[in-house]
């Protein structure tokens, strides 16, 4: 078969040993990819993110399933020294955070929530909730 090209056999052969013009950067270049973040530290960042949402927003869950979701994220946010690849020091080092310094901020702040939560709130007035609904409860069934 002919393609149109008048190569000889002896073309063809001494073609595969001259020099490319392409230098390496340019042929680099090529297979670099074109995205600020590559799909593997945006798949590192979607787990902190989430690890990082349940450890917050579950902290004083009551039910087992939401319990479960914080004491997991805790876990995963407090071990340390793990080789996994997708453990919590692993994604802080690839993203180019500092463990240490994330673990504390988030343990930090964590205190600060629960010491707000444990501090009794004002009323305006003198009346427990309990009171008032049973007030209500009262006026709606008269």
């Amino acid at each position: 078969m002919n393609y149109g090209t008048r190569l000889t056999i002896e073309d063809k052969v001494s073609s595969l040993f001259h020099l490319d013009p392409v230098i390496p950067a340019e042929y680099q270049d090529t297979f670099r990819r074109r995205t600020h973040l590559e799909p593997e530290k945006t798949l590192m960042l979607a787990v902190m993110k989430d690890a990082i949402t349940c450890f917050q927003k579950y902290a004083r869950a009551r039910h087992r399933k939401a319990k479960h979701l914080y004491c997991d994220a805790e876990e995963w946010i407090l071990e340390k020294d793990s080789k996994y690849f997708f453990s919590f020091e692993q994604i802080c080092e690839s993203l180019g955070f500092e463990p240490g310094y994330v673990r504390h901020g988030l343990m930090k702040e964590q205190e600060k929530s629960t010491a707000r939560s444990l501090t009794p709130k004002h009323r305006p007035t003198g009346d427990s909730g309990k009171k008032r609904s049973k007030r209500r409860k009262v006026q709606l069934a008269a």
